[in-house]
């Protein structure tokens, strides 16, 4: 806030004008090439992102992003249809088209109860997942190794089997309080529904690595 200043009569104030804090954001330093360029690569990252992780989603988010596919791409082909008929005397690109959008339907249809079906039976989780669980568990101190690991994935939830090595000498009190904690850890990830977890001492064989998980699925 400037300062009050007292003016004579008759006497002139002149204001000296404060600096801009206008700041300019990156996408004003482009010039339009460069902001088209970008804007393709980060519409090609979003298509890219949506198709590669669309089995991760809950089956209501895939049955609206196969919903949602079908009705752009019909209607990409639909406008693309009549725009060339109406030039070409090509009429029977419009029966082709008509049966190709009803084809797309078909498959959407027939995915979205496939992946109803596989979210009431369940799947193995990906790589990726299972990799992250393991970590959960190793990171207790008194976990040596994974004997077992099983992780099914139903809709966007997964249920965890497994058997974990610990250090031998502990009584069966302080081992059922180890598999608690490390139980209580995995239960607190928001995507992990259930845990069922089983202890045995080490038996001085390394059972899980990352690259035998790779190698078995």
């Amino acid at each position: 806030m400037r300062p009050s200043i007292r003016q004579k009569k008759g006497e002139r104030v002149f204001f000296q004008p404060l600096p801009s804090t206008h700041r300019s954001s990156f996408f004003s330093s482009l010039s339009p090439q460069e902001f088209v360029d970008l804007s393709n690569q980060m519409y090609i990252g979003i298509l890219k992102t949506s198709f590669q992780y669309v089995n991760r989603a809950a089956p209501a988010t895939r049955l609206v992003f196969y919903e949602d596919l079908v009705v752009v791409l019909g209607a990409t082909f639909a406008l693309l249809t009549i725009i060339i008929t109406s030039l070409t005397s090509f009429a029977a690109l419009d029966g082709v088209v008509t049966i190709l959008i009803g084809l797309l339907m078909f498959v959407v249809a027939f995915r979205v109860g496939f992946d109803s079906m596989v979210g009431l039976i369940g799947v193995a989780a990906p790589h990726e997942v299972e990799e992250k669980v393991a970590k959960l568990i190793l990171s207790d101190k008194h976990v040596t190794d994974i004997n077992e690991i099983r992780i099914i994935q139903e809709g966007r939830y997964y249920h965890v089997e497994s058997l974990i090595e610990l250090r031998p000498g502990f009584s069966l009190t302080d081992a059922d309080d180890i598999k608690f904690r490390v139980q209580d850890k995995l239960i607190a990830d928001p995507d992990i529904t259930d845990v069922m977890l089983g202890i045995i001492e080490d038996n001085g064989v390394k059972d899980w690595t990352p690259e035998k998980l790779n190698q078995v699925k």
